[in-house]
């Protein structure tokens, strides 16, 4: 397993930005999962806290749940 040193989190603009096929890192607990972007960014007015968010291949990611390679 590959331990990844250099990630930083992702800045509003980036964020605002990504698209389809994007890859992004998702951090969850103490784990970090490499993620492509399969939606990108949209209001979830659903969820239990409405706030924009991208669908990965692991799941839907807020702003502050995405990192990227320094």
């Amino acid at each position: 397993m590959k331990t990844l040193i250099n990630i930083r989190e992702i800045t509003h603009k980036e964020f605002c930005n990504l698209k389809f096929g994007d890859i992004v890192l998702v951090k969850c607990g103490g784990n970090t999962f490499q993620s492509t972007v399969v939606r990108p960014p949209f209001y979830n007015h659903d969820a239990d806290e409405p706030d924009w968010e991208v669908e990965t291949t692991n799941g839907f990611c807020d702003e502050y749940s995405l990192y990227v390679c320094a």
